[in-house]
């Protein structure tokens, strides 16, 4: 299945000529002939207008595109337009695979992964890295449970992981060991962190 939503990323990219390295996800909206317009609350597409909260962090509005994009592109291929799916075209769409696995072999280092993709958020990075290297990941945002992804999003975070949050939360800094890597990022309010670790 994911191999399937892969090909539907990087034929649109393709298709379009939208496949720099940072991808615009409202520049490539546009040459998909889909309109971008502001809205409150969640984000939607209904026919050929795609209604994004602009009040938002421009990584958050760069994602929400790219996740109704990954809708429409589901739609466009005849594939079962699913949650999951659209989640995985629309970091496709926004990391291609040539491009972020350049990048991967360079460093894992989420900051600096960030630098180099500046429409991506570091949910959506984690999220990818968990797609092209198999690791899990789990973000997490102060007061709020974790985000888990890779293949764990049903299972809770291991007692661990929250330890080693606060650690970074605490030092300020990134954290590695030969087991996990753990970064805090300059994401207000929530001091956000991301850990990301080899799957078992």
């Amino acid at each position: 299945m994911q191999a399937g939503w892969e090909g539907i990323a990087r034929d649109l990219l393709e298709g379009t000529g939208c496949d720099d390295p940072s991808v615009d996800a409202f520049e490539l909206a546009a040459c998909c002939d889909l309109e971008v317009r502001a809205k409150s609350g969640p984000a939607s597409i209904v026919g050929d207008v795609i209604r994004v909260d602009m009040r938002t962090r421009r990584t958050r509005q760069h994602g929400q595109v790219a996740h109704e994009l990954g809708h429409w592109a589901l739609a466009r291929a005849g594939c079962d337009d699913s949650e999951e799916g659209a989640i995985y075209v629309a970091s496709a769409l926004l990391l291609p695979r040539a491009h972020f696995n350049a990048s991967l072999r360079a460093t894992w280092d989420i900051p600096e992964l960030m630098r180099r993709h500046p429409n991506a958020g570091a949910g959506t990075i984690a999220r990818r890295i968990c797609a092209m290297r198999g690791t899990i990941a789990s973000v997490w945002d102060h007061h709020r449970a974790p985000l888990l992804l890779g293949r764990r999003r049903h299972h809770a975070p291991e007692s661990w992981e929250a330890g080693l949050v606060t650690i970074v939360r605490e030092t300020g800094r990134a954290y590695a060991d030969e087991t996990a890597r753990a970064w805090l990022l300059p994401e207000r309010p929530w001091r956000r962190v991301v850990v990301v670790r080899e799957a078992a």
